[in-house]
């Protein structure tokens, strides 16, 4: 109520008063002047009482007006609060008919359905709800009114224009009033960014899952590689070189070195690092690795074709990176094939990219990775969300959704781009551009076999807790002419090692043994004699990395299982060294 309107309203009061004053007349002159001094003392008195109770009732009309526009103001700032809290939270808010229809709903509900907020009246929610999720929605209404509590479901919902996303609703049936029909509420939050961060989480903790298992194998695979290689090598030294033994040991030999790729391999695929660890390769080589695993794990129903072109650049990249995203495009390829029969083919071209392209690449050149299958190809709307976390196609048990998005993001973190074009019933081709560089990528030299192994005269302390390799390397080394003392425990070494500290010229020790691991075994015998020059092995340890040996002190590191020139050679650098 305003101000100005109160006064005007005193005022229409007045004349209102005196004009009734007038016309009741119900006290004359006549009737005054014949009053006595005590009946006008009276009567004065009783216009004076009756004006204080006016001034009385005044007041008192005066502060209820105060406190009903007090009220008003304090109802307009909850209006504004309302307003702030419904209509601008962060969450979208539905009243909803018993059937579903929406009957109102906040600017936030409207921004998360892609529409306006005036257009939603009386449109059905399960119009937004994602074909999958129906029923689930369903069932989730069925519940808000059987229990008349609230409830919480997670479902798939759409926008207008048919955007997929992940929503959390929270509902309950309306506790104001008992008309009928009945009222729901329901929030809705967008928790897709949270679905992809728990995707990617599940995913990480599975690889690294995969990864330490595989560890666990490979240090296990790798000592029982080790003695085979060695012993094969000192047999092929002392069989006659075009011997049929010679040959047949050549062939042992052989078989081992492909398992011991095999494995390393397998640790590769398993365990891919960051940005820091890329590095300029040749894609060829990759390939080769990736298709050799894939030959050994698809039914030979599946025949893979290659058409490699050898001369394409280098990239920078992770090759265990590269060597996953064609695994798992090569396994979606085969899971794509019709009663697991078909052709994949993977090629790699050296393509030039330019400015006129409708390509989201820099112009530039590129080499161009190919995977195609024959399977059954995809629809356009399956095309659209074929990178989404946990959107699978697959039967239950053939996948979880999570390896096309995998490699996008691979793709994606090595400036590449990916693309797949596909028609049902004419199979699926994914396209992967990596940026050429200019800097060849390096090759490590190989050993020339041919040459003798080198000798030496040295006192060497050889600790590793599998016997077979303690024993065969005792022999080799020795036939070399060292002098081994060959040990299958670190604490034996350790307190063998502090009795006699100038006992030994080098100590060659395993990482991965029980009650004390091979660096702690080199750190004790540092803290001894820091002056000891020491060589430390392993299959595969998270423990041991190149950094942590130069900071302990350890001279070298050797990747089991090792041939035995690898191992004189070794030692003959780091004795020189000294």
């Amino acid at each position: 109520m305003k101000k100005n309107d109160t006064s005007a309203d005193a005022s229409a009061l007045r004349n209102h008063a005196e004009t009734e004053a007038s016309q009741r007349k119900e006290l004359s002159d006549h009737d005054i002047r014949h009053l006595s001094d005590e009946e006008i003392r009276h009567l004065v008195h009783e216009l004076h009482v009756h004006q204080i109770e006016l001034e009385i009732q005044n007041e008192e009309l005066r502060n209820k007006h105060n406190k009903l526009e007090e009220a008003y103001c304090n109802l307009e700032a909850l209006q504004r609060k309302y307003y702030e809290l419904y209509d601008l939270a962060p969450a979208g808010y539905f009243t909803l008919g018993e059937k579903g229809e929406i009957l109102e709903t906040n600017f936030t509900g409207a921004a998360l359905l892609g529409m306006e907020r005036g257009t939603l009246t009386g449109q059905p929610i399960t119009h937004f709800i994602h074909r999958e999720s129906q029923d689930a929605f369903y069932f989730h209404r069925m519940k808000v009114f059987e229990t008349k509590a609230h409830q919480i479901c997670e479902i798939r919902m759409k926008k207008a224009d048919g955007t997929p996303f992940h929503a959390l609703l929270g509902s309950a049936v309306s506790q104001t009033g008992t008309s009928t029909p009945k009222i729901w509420r329901m929030a809705v939050t967008d928790i897709s960014e949270q679905v992809r961060l728990e995707a990617e989480l599940r995913h990480a903790h599975k690889m690294e899952a995969v990864g330490t298992l595989a560890g666990g194998i490979a240090h296990e695979f790798n000592n029982v590689l080790f003695p085979v290689i060695g012993y094969t090598q000192l047999l092929m030294q002392d069989a006659p070189e075009h011997s049929q033994i010679h040959e047949d040991l050549k062939q042992i030999f052989t078989s081992a070195l492909r398992a011991k790729e095999l494995v390393r391999q397998i640790l590769n695929f398993s365990h891919t690092d960051d940005k820091s660890q890329h590095r300029s390769m040749k894609i060829q080589t990759v390939i080769e690795e990736a298709v050799s695993m894939l030959r050994a794990s698809l039914p030979a129903t599946v025949e893979i074709c290659e058409d490699i072109d050898m001369n394409t650049g280098s990239v920078i990249g992770n090759a265990a990176q590269i060597c996953q995203v064609i695994m798992n495009l090569c396994t979606n390829a085969y899971h794509a094939l019709p009663d697991e029969k078909g052709i994949i083919t993977i090629r790699l071209a050296q393509v030039t990219v330019d400015k006129l392209s409708d390509m989201k690449l820099n112009s530039g050149t590129y080499v161009r990775l190919t995977v195609t299958d024959t399977g059954h190809g995809m629809e356009p709307h399956i095309i659209e969300r074929i990178f989404d976390p946990y959107f699978t196609t697959k039967e239950v048990g053939k996948g979880t959704g999570m390896g096309l998005s995998v490699v996008h993001g691979i793709v994606m973190s090595h400036d590449g781009e990916i693309e797949v074009r596909s028609d049902p019933g004419q199979g699926t081709a994914f396209y992967i551009w990596l940026p050429v560089i200019s800097v060849k990528a390096v090759s490590e030299p190989e050993p020339a076999c041919s040459d003798p192994l080198p000798r030496g005269s040295e006192r060497i302390l050889f600790v590793d807790d599998e016997e077979q390799i303690t024993g065969m390397m005792t022999y080799a080394l020795e036939r070399l002419g060292y002098e081994i003392t060959a040990l299958n425990s670190s604490t034996d070494a350790l307190e063998l090692f502090r009795m006699e500290p100038d006992r030994f010229d080098l100590v060659i020790t395993d990482m991965g043994m029980p009650r004390m691991p091979g660096d702690e075994l080199a750190e004790q015998l540092l803290n001894i004699r820091p002056d000891i020059p020491i060589i430390i092995c392993t299959g595969f340890s998270h423990r041991i990395t190149e950094e942590k040996i130069k900071a302990l002190g350890i001279r070298s590191l050797m990747m089991k299982p090792v041939c035995v020139r690898d191992v004189a050679d070794t030692i003959r650098k780091v004795l020189d060294e000294k």
